[in-house]
C-alpha cells in the first residue's frame, strides 16, 4: 500500500457523538420522561445532575436527552424551551451571570410578553453590578422602574408569570470538568441563587470527584454535603458493559486495518485483551479515541517493518502507562542483546510495580506462544528499534525493498550492488 494516500478512517475527538454506540437512548428517554413528569405535576423548580468520570459519555448523554425533550416539543405534547449553557465559555461571576440571563433572553425570545425585557435589562443591571445575585439585581430592576416591591414579592410576581404563561424551562449545563476549581464553584453558586425560578429545571453534567474536591479545596467544606444542598436529583453515568467495550475495540481494529489494508488478524490479540490487562487501558469512550487516533496517525507508516501484535501493544503501554514506556524504549533493546542477567534486565523490573506488567511479560518476555506472524518481533534486536524510530534504519532492508528483490529479477544486481555500497548487505543476507 503506498503510505501517502489519504487516510480512509475519520479521527475522533471529544464532541458530542453522533451515533448512540453505548447504547444510552433508553436511559435519556427516561430522564427525560421524568423531567416532563415533573413539569405535569409541580411547577417546583428542580436541579438534576448526571455525573461520571472523565470521558464517560456525559455530553452525549446530555445531548440525547435534549433530542428526547425536543422531539416531544416538535410534536406538540409540550410547550418547552430547553436552554444550552456553557460556562466554559465565561468567566467571572458578573460575566458569567449576564451570560446567563442573557442567554436566558435569547432563548425566549419568541415570547411576546414583558419577562423577556425584564430579563435583558435585568442582565444588564447585573453586568455592571459587583457580585449581585439574581434577585437582588431584579430588586435594582423594580427600583430603576420606580415601581419598589418587596424581595419576596418580586420573586412571586416573576413566577406567576411564568405558571400563568406555562412557560417550561430546562437549563442544560455542560462542561463544567473544563473549569478551573474556581470556576466550577461559580457555576454552582450561580445555579444556587437562580434555581428559585417556577417551571425551570437545571439538568447539569459533572464529574462528581472533581467538583467535590474542588469545594473542599476552594471552601474547605465537605463538597458531598455542598452538593446535597443544590442538586435534588442526582443520576450516574451507566457504566459501559465490558462485552461492549469489548466489541468496540476489536471492531474500530478491524475497521482500521481494513481502511488501510493491513493483513493481521484481530484475534491474535484476545490473549492481550482478557487475561494480560490489555483492556484495562479502555475503560471509556475517550481512551478509545486516544488509542485509535494516535494508530491513525502512526501505524500507516510502519506497518510494513514491524510486528502488528506487538506493535499495537506497546502503542497502548506508550499511552497510557508512558513511565513504563520510557523504561522499555531506554533499557529493552540492551537487554535483548545482553541477556537477562544485564543491568538493563534489572531496571525493566520496575515495570512490576506498575499496570503494564503482564502486558508487557506477555508480549516482549513470553516465548511460549506462537503468533501466525512471526517477522520483525521487537524481541529480535535487529528490529527493536523501528518501534520507537517508527523508521527502519538507513543501513537496514524495509520490507517493500525485500519484496521488490524477490520478485522483480531485472533489477537485482543494481540493488545488490547500491546495497554494498550502502553498507546493507549484511541485514539482507540476515533476511
Amino acid at each position: 500500500m503506498n503510505t501517502d494516500s489519504k487516510m480512509l478512517t475519520s479521527l475522533q475527538t471529544d464532541q458530542v457523538a453522533k451515533t448512540d454506540t453505548l447504547d444510552r437512548k433508553r436511559f435519556a428517554e427516561k430522564i427525560a420522561h421524568n423531567i416532563l413528569n415533573h413539569f405535569e405535576c409541580s411547577t417546583e423548580s428542580l436541579v438534576i445532575g448526571i455525573h461520571g468520570p472523565w470521558g464517560s459519555g456525559k455530553s452525549t448523554l446530555l445531548d440525547l436527552i435534549r433530542q428526547e425533550l425536543d422531539g416531544t416539543v416538535k410534536a406538540g405534547n409540550q410547550t418547552l424551551h430547553i436552554v444550552p449553557f456553557n460556562p466554559w465559555m465565561f468567566s467571572g461571576k458578573e460575566h458569567l451571570q449576564w451570560s446567563f440571563l442573557n442567554e436566558l433572553a435569547v432563548r425566549l425570545g419568541k415570547i411576546k410578553w414583558r419577562f423577556k425585557k425584564s430579563l435583558q435589562r435585568l442582565a444588564n443591571v447585573v453586568q455592571g453590578a459587583a457580585q449581585v445575585n439574581f434577585w437582588m439585581a431584579l430588586f435594582y430592576e423594580f427600583i430603576r422602574r420606580s415601581s419598589y416591591l418587596p424581595i419576596d414579592q418580586v420573586k412571586t410576581e416573576i413566577n406567576n408569570l411564568l405558571v400563568k404563561k406555562k412557560v417550561r424551562i430546562v437549563i442544560l449545563v455542560d462542561d463544567l470538568d473544563r473549569l478551573a476549581p474556581s470556576e466550577i464553584l461559580e457555576v454552582f453558586q450561580l445555579v444556587k441563587l437562580n434555581a428559585n425560578f417556577s417551571n425551570t429545571i437545571f439538568l447539569m453534567a459533572f464529574d462528581k470527584l472533581v467538583v467535590t474536591n474542588a469545594i473542599k479545596n476552594e471552601f474547605k467544606q465537605n463538597g458531598e454535603q455542598y452538593l446535597e444542598k443544590i442538586i435534588q436529583v442526582d443520576f450516574n453515568v451507566p457504566a459501559i458493559m465490558p462485552e461492549d467495550l469489548e466489541s468496540m475495540f476489536f471492531s474500530k481494529l478491524k475497521t482500521l486495518l481494513q481502511a488501510h489494508q493491513i493483513d493481521f488478524d484481530p484475534a491474535e490479540l484476545y490473549g492481550a485483551w482478557l487475561i494480560h490487562g490489555l483492556r484495562d487501558y479502555f475503560l471509556n469512550v475517550r481512551n478509545f479515541n486516544r488509542y485509535f487516533n494516535s494508530l491513525e496517525f502512526r501505524l500507516p507508516s510502519i506497518y510494513q517493518d514491524v510486528n502488528i501484535h506487538d506493535f499495537l501493544i506497546l502503542e497502548a503501554i506508550r499511552l497510557f502507562d508512558y513511565k513504563s514506556f520510557e523504561i522499555i524504549q531506554t533499557n529493552y533493546r540492551s537487554r535483548v542483546q545482553f541477556g537477562i542477567k544485564s543491568v538493563y534486565q534489572s531496571r525493566l523490573l520496575k515495570i512490576q510495580k506498575r499496570k503494564s506488567w503482564s502486558l508487557y511479560d506477555y508480549a516482549f518476555n513470553e516465548t511460549t506462544y506462537q503468533l501466525k506472524d512471526m517477522k520483525y518481533r521487537m524481541r529480535e534486536a535487529e528490529f527493536c528499534d523501528r518501534y520507537f524510530s517508527l523508521a527502519v534504519s538507513k543501513r537496514d532492508v524495509r520490507e517493500e525493498e525485500y519484496l521488490n528483490f524477490l520478485h522483480y529479477p531485472r533489477t537485482r544486481v543494481e540493488w545488490l550492488t547500491n546495497s554494498i555500497k550502502n553498507s546493507k548487505i549484511e541485514y539482507l543476507l540476515r533476511r
